[in-house]
């Protein structure tokens, strides 16, 4: 018996879709996981400074950032109220990941809402979703990932669908890092 690393891609980049069916999926399998997981990193950076819409110019989720600026800037005293300070940290994390670094969010764990949405943060892993921890826009979540820090060989999954404020179509992005035992 043999493992191998094998790197999904599913995504509509750099177009926008309308459904699944209009996702093209890429698979590349890795002998060492070192190689799989510079791939990942390499692949991330590829589609996020194409021209489309779910990233800009820098390599920023646009909604994300748009909600972050939306975002009020009162001092709430509940912990666990979600803050543009917690949303930029995310922001930037994602974008650090670009660069092959790992990093501690440093975000303590728990759950952060904000009425609109709601961010969940165990270790390393984020989601974000609607209020109650449902859908926005029928999508839940809107970004899932645990790829801020890839020292560990594990299964690693960023999923972004970016529909924070958009109505109609959208750009989606899964990518999934998986050791596989071959028979």
């Amino acid at each position: 018996m043999k493992n191998i690393w094998v790197l999904s891609v599913k995504t509509s980049l750099p177009n926008t879709c309308y459904n699944e069916d209009d996702l093209v999926t890429e698979l590349f399998a890795f002998e060492s996981f070192d190689s799989a997981k510079d791939a990942f990193y390499e692949k991330y950076m590829e589609l996020a400074y194409s021209t489309n819409e779910m990233f800009d110019e820098n390599g920023v989720l646009r909604e994300l950032d748009s909600y972050i600026d939306e975002m009020l800037e009162e001092e709430i005293e509940d912990e666990t109220f979600l803050t543009k300070e917690l949303c930029n940290k995310i922001k930037l994390a994602l974008h650090t990941v670009f660069y092959k670094k790992d990093l501690d969010l440093e975000i303590k764990d728990g759950r952060y809402d904000d009425g609109m949405i709601c961010v969940e943060v165990c270790g390393n892993e984020v989601k974000l979703s609607g209020t109650g921890c449902g859908p926005i826009n029928g999508y839940d979540p809107v970004l899932h990932t645990n790829i801020f820090n890839m020292a560990e060989k594990k299964d690693y999954f960023l999923y972004i669908n970016d529909r924070f404020g958009q109505e109609g179509d959208s750009s989606e992005l899964y990518i999934d890092l998986q050791e596989v035992e071959l028979q």
